[in-house]
């Protein structure tokens, strides 16, 4: 048992040390041991230059047994080393974590759209309270009125500072279906504290939704992304295709297409460059930079990996993508190669939120371990932009009518994150749009006039419906 457990450790300790680790995506999976990456990766020279690498990986060993025999009271070792596991993995950064078999559960469903629940996503910020950042529509936290950039600070009135890894807290917000969980919330410009109970369900989170709008006697297909999980391009497609047939059967042809990526918080690497591959023909769509300083396209990605279409689906439709600070990762990739190869207009509320960091999955003791493994640039080796925490300026930046936008926290104001490499040595002068292409600037100018026509009476009832039950939850 003791032999057992000191490999557990000591393969994990492993893992902070890997120089590269095979590839890597918002969230890939790779199968191969960690164990054996470790013992092949970690070159010779990389060795010599760390003084005493196996007498520190020895001393560890023993300082983390040790640790486990002193705590009181006495954890079983597998509860010891979980917690360790833990704690290594979301010291790294603000995106790395260990997930152990329960947690990985739930991370898988949560990749696609099926859990029992309440509907949103949180992040937890290190000491501190659990942020909400993202609402999914039809849900039972849209119901009671939760909002993006809440933060709880208890989960049925136990402190969230409490509660140290994200797993944790989502754990314990979401159970069986018909119970109950109460939250209280501090929001930002509102005194005192928020209380809502919800009751959890069955959560079907649809990643696109899709309509038709009128204006100025043009019809335009609105398609609004809130996730690049599981099938997402293939299903962007089929909305594509659908609001052309359904124009078409109503005596009309579409205009434009508006892609909306407000709040989508990201996803799925290879869903993203599927969703580009659907408007665009290009030698990549974003490079990794890692430990070797070298942008390069992603080996998953190369070759005939992700069956390429030709071409673009819309037949050079005027498409709109619609950004602000809640676009995050795949979104970013998504808004930012739109906007670098000249596809589409951007346009946004504020920059996106900024995070340009590609995570993997590996396997891990007991469970799986997210580690950030590489930056992602947007383009290609000859033209690329950085995302890390410069995020995606808007070509276009608007408001909506009498909707004030809040603060909220980007990904360099998170505790440990990574800074970006900067700007491309010697890039390319890129071009705007309205230089660029003059008709698709103006018809995307267009289109953002008849997004903002559509969404101010919904945005304004929505206002309304948050503002009673803000009312009808403050706590004294």
């Amino acid at each position: 048992m003791f032999k057992r457990n000191c490999l557990a450790v000591l393969s994990f300790f492993f893992i902070l040390y890997l120089p590269e680790i095979g590839t890597a995506e918002t969230e890939k999976t790779n199968e191969e041991s960690l164990l054996g990456i470790a013992g092949e990766n970690l070159p010779g020279s990389e060795k010599e230059r760390e003084a005493g690498y196996d007498q520190k990986i020895s001393e560890f060993l023993l300082y983390a047994l040790d640790i486990c025999e002193i705590i009181y009271p006495r954890p079983t070792i597998d509860k010891c080393l979980d917690k360790m596991y833990h704690g290594i993995a979301s010291s790294i950064d603000p995106h790395s974590r260990y997930l152990n078999k329960k947690e990985l559960l739930e991370f898988e469903r949560q990749m696609t759209g099926r859990f029992a629940g309440v509907g949103m996503l949180i992040m937890k910020l290190r000491s501190s309270y659990v942020v909400v950042t993202n609402v999914y529509k039809n849900t039972p936290a849209e119901m009671v009125g939760i909002q993006r950039g809440d933060f709880i600070t208890h989960i049925d009135n136990v402190p969230t500072t409490s509660i140290d890894t994200v797993e944790k807290a989502v754990s314990v917000i979401r159970g069986d279906p018909g119970t109950k969980v109460r939250l209280r919330i501090l929001r930002d410009g509102v005194e005192g504290n928020l209380e809502f109970v919800l009751t959890r369900e069955d959560v079907a989170i649809s990643f696109v939704e899709e309509e038709l709008i009128l204006h100025n006697n043009k019809t335009f297909g609105l398609i609004k992304l809130d996730s690049f999980g599981d099938g997402l391009a293939n299903n962007l497609s089929s909305a594509f295709f659908s609001l052309k047939n359904r124009a078409r059967n109503g005596g009309e042809q579409l205009s434009g297409i508006i892609v909306n990526l407000e709040n989508n918080p990201g996803g799925r690497l290879d869903e993203a460059v599927r969703a580009l591959d659907l408007f665009l023909d290009a030698k990549s769509f974003v490079l990794e930079y890692g430990n070797d300083n070298e942008a390069r396209v992603p080996m998953e990605l190369m070759g005939s990996a992700l069956n390429k279409i030709p071409g673009d689906i819309t037949d050079g439709i005027p498409i709109l993508v619609v950004v602000n600070e809640g676009s995050a990762s795949a979104s970013e990739i998504f808004a930012g190669a739109m906007k670098l190869f000249g596809r589409a207009l951007v346009a946004g509320t504020s920059k996106t939120f900024g995070k340009g960091s590609i995570q993997g999955v590996y396997p891990a003791p007991g469970g799986k371990i997210i580690i950030t493994v590489y930056e992602y640039l947007v383009g290609t080796e000859d033209n690329w932009i950085p995302v890390q925490c410069v995020g995606v300026t808007p070509d276009v930046f608007f408001t909506y009518p009498e909707i004030e936008k809040g603060e909220t926290l980007r990904e360099c104001e998170l505790s440990g994150a990574i800074p970006s490499i900067h700007e491309m040595p010697n890039a390319p002068e890129f071009v705007p749009l309205k230089e660029k292409d003059p008709a698709a600037y103006n018809a995307g100018v267009e289109m953002l006039e008849a997004l903002k026509s559509h969404m101010a009476p919904i945005l304004k009832r929505e206002k309304g419906r948050l503002k009673k039950l803000e009312e009808s939850a403050i706590k004294e």
